[in-house]
């Protein structure tokens, strides 16, 4: 007969007990882990109360066992676990039940002392990398497009308008002329002595400063029909500098400002900002046609981009530093611009309530603020170059 091999003896201590029972290869919280059952509440399923109970590992299932309840679940009816706001775990079941735990940290260090923290502990929430991921790449879109529109457009159109002959610039300006006349111009109503009188002073400085090659220009004196025009002086492609009653009205005791305010008008028209803009306005809608792919009306749109659109910063720095110029090489302080911006914004009307954008020019383009313009203004009359 064989003999049975005997446990410890009853004079073994509880302690002694457990380092022969353990195995070697765990340490004392592993075996407590692996053998102790874990407290949860148990839901049988949608709208069921929860109940205590334990949770057992078994041979791939877990041992759910409470008062009156005993479940056998297989690793296939749960849905990966997650963690709660209290620091608990939940895992629902496939057929409708949940099992949760109170404690987080004791459930991952059970799961993962019996190799199945895989299975049973919650990854890292995935939401926050990929959000952040997104938010990255709408950062790196932004940016590109950013730089496309504010550096490599304008390069683009100065680029091009430095190959595209001047008859396109007068043909151009002639078409955006008719639209902006029948839209928001009207005769004008200042006497012809007056003009004439403007005409003649302006040739004079343009030509003391350029000499015997001066930027080819016309000036057109027109009322505005538009309320959103008001004083104002704006110049088209090809040398047409349109200047409106109401601005001469407001300064009809200062010829030399009426004069500066045509000079920066002239800078435009020297730098072909006029072109610069429907170039760049062009190759953005072309831009856009080949990412949305609609061509259409791009072209029958120039009018309404020059009549509509206000110039860059850098083109009305441009054009204002080339007032100047030609402000002092006639010996006309360039005060006299502080003097029409003053003015100004004394007679200005507010926004349009429809928030349509302002008409192109001087008097009411709003880049850069007319603060800054100011300033420059003053700036220059200090300066003895």
């Amino acid at each position: 007969m064989q003999r049975c091999r005997r446990g410890p003896s009853r004079g073994t201590s509880s302690v002694q007990r457990r380092r022969i029972l353990a195995p070697a290869s765990h340490s004392r919280s592993a075996f407590d882990a692996m053998t102790h059952d874990l407290p949860i509440d148990y839901r049988e399923g949608k709208g069921a109360p929860s109940v205590p109970a334990t949770l057992r590992m078994g041979q791939q299932r877990l041992l759910v066992a409470g008062q009156g309840l005993a479940r056998s679940l297989p690793f296939d009816d749960l849905l990966p676990p997650e963690r709660t706001t209290d620091g608990g775990r939940s895992v629902v079941l496939r057929s409708g039940g949940a099992l949760y735990c109170r404690d987080g940290t004791a459930w991952d260090k059970w799961a993962a002392a019996h190799g199945h923290a895989r299975e049973l502990v919650p990854r890292a929430n995935t939401v926050w990398p990929w959000l952040a991921l997104f938010m990255a790449t709408l950062a790196l879109a932004v940016a590109l497009g950013t730089s496309l529109y504010v550096w490599a457009l304008p390069w683009a159109a100065r680029t091009l308008v430095a190959v595209v002959p001047l008859e396109v610039d007068r043909a151009l300006g002639d078409a955006s002329l008719k639209s902006v006349e029948l839209d928001a111009l009207a005769p004008s109503q200042l006497p012809e002595a007056r003009q004439a009188r403007l005409r003649l002073a302006f040739a004079g400085i343009v030509r003391k400063a350029h000499g015997d090659k001066p930027p080819v220009h016309q000036i057109l004196f027109r009322k505005s029909r538009d309320k959103g025009m008001g004083p104002n002086a704006f110049a088209l492609p090809g040398g047409t500098i349109v200047v409106t009653d109401e601005l001469v009205e407001l300064l009809a005791d200062n010829d030399d400002a009426v004069l500066g305010v045509i000079a920066h008008e002239l800078g435009h028209v020297e730098h072909r900002h006029g072109m610069r803009l429907f170039v760049q306005s062009s190759l953005l809608g072309v831009l856009t046609g080949w990412v949305l792919g609609d061509f259409s009306g791009l072209m029958g749109t120039a009018p309404v981009v020059l009549g509509r659109a206000a110039y860059s910063r850098d083109a009305e720095r441009e054009a204002d530093a080339a007032a100047v110029a030609l402000l002092k090489a006639n010996r006309i302080s360039p005060l006299v611009m502080v003097t029409f911006f003053e003015k100004l914004a004394a007679a200005r009307p507010p926004a349009p309530a429809d928030g349509m954008p302002r008409w192109l020019g001087l008097g009411i383009a709003s880049h850069p603020e007319d603060a800054e313009r100011m300033q420059f203004f003053r700036d220059a009359a200090q300066s003895r170059s």
